[in-house]
């Protein structure tokens, strides 16, 4: 198992806790009256709208977008030709109602999507990995998650997430975004880190274990079928 692997696996573990939060309906999550010091941070998980072959900067008629899970494979829409579509391009629109703040600072951990993409904070890019693309030849894809700050002193935020997929077969994301306050999401990655880390460090010690246990049981079969071999 890879670093990126146990990180991923640790972040799903420790967002159970969670489950029980507040999630996206109909495109519109409301967070008026979570208390994000007290219950901690949120999953922005559940049905974003998806504006399909819309780029998030483009006029987008939020009402009559279809609706799709996140987190989910791509594609997140409708079937062309009876066929799943594995290549294309869209946008996920979310709009979330805060809680008043004591000066305190949103942030989001972007997640883990497996395509290009670029996050939209009310219509100001505030995270992206690779490049997305309208076509195959200008798509960069990395699975890299940020830490992002949101902006400051807005009770009401439309998050648009804009994502492409041609160079994987299983794009999409595995991971929801996540928003807290940003002393708790950068904690939590810095707790998520060294957690994977230590788990690595386990595996690692329990390979080197078997494999002297090995190298000792063969020596010792060794020495044992000589004393025994007919002179």
């Amino acid at each position: 198992m890879t670093t990126a692997a146990a990180m991923i696996a640790v972040a799903i573990f420790m967002s159970a806790p969670f489950l029980s939060a507040p999630h996206a309906s109909g495109g519109i999550l409301d967070l008026k009256q979570w208390d994000f010091a007290k219950d901690g941070t949120v999953s922005l998980r559940g049905e974003w709208r998806f504006a399909d072959s819309k780029w998030a900067l483009q006029p987008i008629d939020v009402g009559a977008a279809s609706l799709a899970r996140v987190p989910g494979p791509w594609p997140a829409t409708s079937r062309q030709g009876g066929n799943p579509r594995q290549n294309g391009y869209g946008t996920f629109v979310l709009r979330i109602e805060l809680p008043a703040t004591k000066g305190e600072r949103f942030a989001i951990d972007t997640g883990y999507v497996f395509s290009a993409y670029r996050l939209y904070a009310n219509g100001k890019v505030i995270a992206e990995s690779g490049v997305p693309a309208a076509t195959e030849g200008k798509e960069v894809a990395r699975a890299y998650s940020r830490i992002v700050a949101v902006p400051d002193g807005v009770s009401s935020m439309e998050l648009r997430l804009e994502i492409s997929n041609h160079l994987s077969r299983y794009g999409g994301t595995l991971i929801a975004p996540t928003l807290g306050l940003e002393s708790e999401i950068v904690g939590s990655r810095d707790l998520a880190a060294a957690m994977s880390l230590l788990l690595l460090g386990a595996m690692l010690f329990a390979a080197c274990y078997h494999v002297a246990a090995f190298l000792i049981l063969r020596s010792d079969f060794t020495i044992f079928g000589s004393g025994c071999s007919p002179r």
